[in-house]
């Protein structure tokens, strides 16, 4: 029998978040207020990996703080969303809806809906 190794989780987006050095509180002071979702979305909105932050915390299923610009609200919202199909690369269900294409947020393979 053959074990294959997964690769480990790798973390090389977070050097390059718009975050990065700053009082992380307004993150993580009141998830859903209003305040800190303005502020935490100035900062996310010009954050290069501002995507790989948001499915970091989808798949990881985070309940707490704001990632990826998005509330936890906003993120269990977006999880409700059901995917029509398994991801054709990895069977992953964890699939995210974005316009007419479908991604997989397990391994980032993108498809038309």
């Amino acid at each position: 029998m053959t074990h294959v190794m997964k690769q480990p989780p790798s973390y090389d987006w977070m050097r390059e978040a718009a975050c990065r050095g700053m009082d992380l509180i307004i993150f993580f002071s009141d998830d859903d207020a209003k305040e800190a979702a303005l502020a935490v979305r100035e900062i996310c909105g010009h954050c290069p990996v501002l995507d790989e932050c948001l499915n970091w915390a989808l798949k990881n299923k985070v309940t707490h703080g704001v990632w990826g610009g998005k509330t936890p609200l906003q993120r269990r919202r977006l999880l409700v969303r059901k995917p029509r199909i398994h991801c054709p690369g990895c069977e992953s269900n964890l699939v995210q809806i974005e316009h007419r294409s479908e991604v997989c947020l397990s391994c980032g393979l993108t498809w038309l809906a």
